[in-house]
């Protein structure tokens, strides 16, 4: 018998007619009490890395963070984005994703410009900054004010001041 068959076998059936009667988070609480005796183990600290995905570039300006690693990814539309594997001075674990002209376009210009440095953690001793602006989707133009089939958007970048 194969290890993963004996994995399989010792788990308690859950039914068909049970995983249908399923329609809350609650009762899928009251399903793990029912059947598995309220054992319910949280995986997330042995299988993955404790980094979360910042859903909110706000929280990181002004807020230092060393950034651990730099991973470039291929883009859905056209670029590629980089994901930012960092930990803040607030001791918050983030996974900060970007595809602009700001933070995207900061970091693979740093590694062109020093191709020996990739790699290395870098330290943002003054977080992120924000760009606020105007945006019009169908002419792609920008504006400082806001006009007619504008609409409010921001680019982050890396705060390099001192």
């Amino acid at each position: 018998m194969a290890k993963e068959d004996a994995v399989v076998k010792s788990t308690p059936v859950v039914s068909d007619a049970q995983l249908a009667d399923i329609q809350s988070f609650d009762d899928a609480i009251q399903l793990v009490q029912d059947v598995f005796g309220g054992r319910l183990i949280d995986v997330s600290s042995e299988m993955g890395t404790g980094f979360r995905i910042l859903e909110n570039k706000d929280l990181l300006v002004g807020v230092p963070f060393i950034i651990i690693r730099v991973t470039e990814n291929e883009g859905d539309y056209q670029d590629s984005f980089v994901s930012l594997t960092l930990v803040t001075q607030k001791n918050e674990k983030y996974v900060l994703n970007d595809g602009s002209t700001g933070i995207r376009a900061q970091v693979l210009d740093y590694f062109t410009r020093n191709p020996d440095r990739v790699g290395d953690p870098i330290l943002v001793k003054s977080g992120l900054r924000k760009s606020e602006y105007y945006f019009n989707e169908n002419t792609r133009e920008v504006s400082n004010k806001p006009q007619p089939g504008f609409s409010p958007a921001a680019t982050y970048y890396l705060d390099l001041s001192a």
